[in-house]
């Protein structure tokens, strides 16, 4: 590497559609990880998101051991990193000496976020910040409960029809209703939800007597299940239950298993997950990088 070289160099389009096939066969290992990569290839072709991600490498290291680090930096610096060698090392030296990003803080928030870093590299990623003085790091451990494709394949439209409802594809007006009980939002989340639906997908439910919005699920950054939520007064009425089905359905015939993180305390949404045939896998943590005020 050159002087003038940043260690983590970009990957072109070709070589992010060889990334995705090297993780193909580890799809049902590192589930948001392969759906994650799958998102991103799609992006590449969506116009106005040719730049939604850019995908890096440690010295090219994802030929030999499938190391990227994917930033995101509009509406909130958010970061993708994962690699196929258990040791992390490369991982991590890319976090350290990169010059490309400016962690802890973007316009539009005051930290970066990790998302959903596996288990096996959480505690190496946040070593990256601690051992320096400049940043304080906060963690939020959830876990990966999942569903086999081949299940979620056998819903029907039988298994989301609901009484004095129906269940639509989300559109980008109903992002605004979305962010404003999104129990997560911060200044210019509405923005980030938007770009995941540009490149992803979502469904809410709507009553057939006035048409109104009152549940709903899409996929993040991750291409996986998130934001599911009821508003309060039409909660316990089967619609989580519902969106989940169909929402499975559909990636699943995007050759992918579903999945979804939830929260340690969620005890709810654990049992509906049982449920429903997903089954919990592992854990993950979101690693949010702040600067040292």
């Amino acid at each position: 590497m050159s002087e003038n070289q940043d260690i983590l160099v970009e990957l072109n389009n070709d070589e992010l559609q060889e990334l995705v096939q090297m993780y193909y066969p580890h799809k049902r290992k590192f589930h948001v990880i392969y759906s994650f990569l799958q998102t991103s290839l799609k992006s590449k072709s969506v116009h106005g998101m040719e730049d939604f991600v850019q995908i890096y490498s440690p010295n090219g290291s994802w030929r030999y051991d499938g190391t990227f680090i994917a930033s995101m930096p509009s509406h909130g610096h958010d970061i993708v990193a994962h690699s196929l060698d258990p040791s992390g090392k490369n991982l991590t030296d890319g976090l350290k000496f990169t010059k490309r990003f400016k962690f802890g803080a973007n316009s539009s928030r005051d930290y970066t976020l990790f998302y959903a870093i596996h288990e096996q590299f959480s505690s190496k990623i946040a070593e990256v910040f601690t051992e320096t003085t400049n940043y304080e790091v906060e963690f939020d451990e959830v876990e990966m409960w999942a569903l086999d494709q081949e299940e979620a394949l056998t819903f029907t439209s039988k298994d989301w029809e609901i009484p004095a409802a129906y269940i639509e594809e989300m559109v980008s007006s109903e992002i605004t209703l979305i962010n404003s009980v999104w129990p997560h939002r911060y200044r210019d989340s509405e923005n980030k939800h938007r770009d995941w639906l540009t490149v992803g997908l979502g469904y809410g439910v709507h009553l057939k007597s006035t048409g109104n919005l009152v549940a709903w699920v899409k996929t993040s950054c991750l291409g996986q299940l998130c934001a599911l939520q009821t508003l309060e007064e039409y909660k316990r009425r089967g619609y989580a239950a519902a969106l989940i089905k169909r929402m499975s359905y559909e990636l699943a015939k995007t050759d992918l298993d579903p999945c979804a993180l939830v929260t340690l305390e969620n005890t709810a949404s654990k049992n509906l997950m049982k449920k429903l045939g997903f089954k919990k896998l592992y854990n993950c943590v979101f690693i949010g990088v702040f600067n040292k005020k």
